[in-house]
């Protein structure tokens, strides 16, 4: 319903180029499943180095439960991010699959990293690797 007047609003305010209502909602879908598909490679590429290393619990299509202190779920973030897996808002992008194991309001982002990087390290190279 919300998508159906976003591409209403749109035609409106696009009316002299003569988009059709259809060509935009086209390429709302395009759109649409290219992002599921980078979501699905990206969490096929998480999932399995995860789950093998018990830093997460859950089946594939839930939201992962972490395992691990809620420092190391951060450092798991930027790491990812630096390897270029996630983007500039990897903390956000990250807690789509896996659950913040906190209920503190202090952003993910603002946490300091553990003081033993090694097993974060391990697994964003296991990830990087396949």
């Amino acid at each position: 319903m919300l998508k159906e007047k976003k591409v209403k609003n749109f035609y409106k305010q696009n009316n002299k180029k003569k988009i059709s209502p259809t060509i935009v909602t086209l390429r709302n879908q395009f759109e649409e499943n290219r992002l599921k598909e980078i979501d699905e490679k990206l969490a096929k590429q998480l999932y399995k180095p995860l789950k093998d290393a018990k830093a997460i619990d859950g089946e594939f299509h839930e939201k992962w439960k972490w395992n691990l202190n809620r420092n190391e779920l951060s450092y798991l973030a930027t790491k990812l991010r630096q390897k270029r897996i996630l983007t500039d808002n990897c903390h956000v992008q990250l807690s789509n699959y896996i659950q913040d194991p906190s209920l503190a309001e202090k952003p993910l982002k603002n946490i300091k990293a553990p003081a033993n990087t090694s097993v974060i390290d391990n697994l964003v190279e296991q990830i990087i690797n396949g």
